[in-house]
């Protein structure tokens, strides 16, 4: 973050899949069978949480989605990037030269982070993190500045899963584009950060087990999952 005040449309949340998906029903392609990830927004409760809550980017993945945050009444607005590899940019947009700086960035517990600049090494504390819904929060930092923050933008393409480990949605190539059959199958516990997609096909998702997310997961609006009778 800034040398001189350091301080993620789809939403981020961790839940268990499973729970989300007793209103999707085994068949259909109608409002019942979509989930939204809106509705499932809660407020973080440990450094993960908060971690999940604050992404605005993942590796790979087009994204000009941003935290504007002014500070206090001092008249200054920053925009902040978080990304999944924990690093951030930060661009001072209060004047026309648009000055940027980068740092890594840990959370410490659900309302705690500390950052490091690259350039200095200079650390910051941000504390008090408090969410108003997934798309706002105020902060402390350094315990005097105030932060109040936005979610700006959106990631700009919908990606399927970003990793597959053998324990992530894995696609089932002879299926993709059917008409009768899912796109990918929804099988393993969802560890690393993943999106789930709007595809071409009837049925986006097949969920064959019970499936549990542990970590960053979006769901894009219109994505269809159905589970196996």
């Amino acid at each position: 973050m800034k040398n001189s005040i350091a301080t993620k449309s789809c939403t981020i949340a961790t839940v268990a899949l499973c729970l989300a998906l007793q209103a999707c029903g085994s068949s259909g392609s109608g409002a019942g069978d979509q989930v939204n990830a809106d509705s499932v927004f809660s407020a973080p409760v440990n450094a993960a949480t908060l971690s999940d809550a604050l992404i605005t980017e993942m590796p790979g993945v087009p994204s000009n989605e941003y935290w504007q945050c002014s500070v206090g009444g001092s008249g200054i607005l920053l925009e902040y990037r978080f990304s999944s590899d924990s690093s951030g940019v930060e661009t001072d947009v209060s004047n026309d030269a648009g000055a940027q700086s980068t740092f890594s960035w840990q959370t410490t517990s659900a309302s705690a982070l500390t950052t490091t600049v690259t350039s200095t090494g200079a650390q910051n504390e941000v504390t008090d993190i408090a969410f108003n819904g997934r798309d706002a929060f105020n902060a402390v930092v350094n315990s005097s500045a105030t932060l109040s923050c936005q979610r700006m933008g959106q990631r700009s393409e919908p990606i399927g899963p970003v990793a597959d480990d053998g324990n992530n949605p894995s696609e089932r190539p002879d299926d993709v584009g059917s008409a009768d059959d899912c796109a990918f199958v929804l099988s393993e516990d969802i560890t690393v950060p993943t999106q789930l997609i709007n595809t071409d096909s009837n049925c986006d998702y097949l969920l064959t087990e019970r499936v549990d997310v542990s970590s960053l997961l979006v769901i894009e609006p219109g994505t269809v999952i159905r589970s196996e009778p």
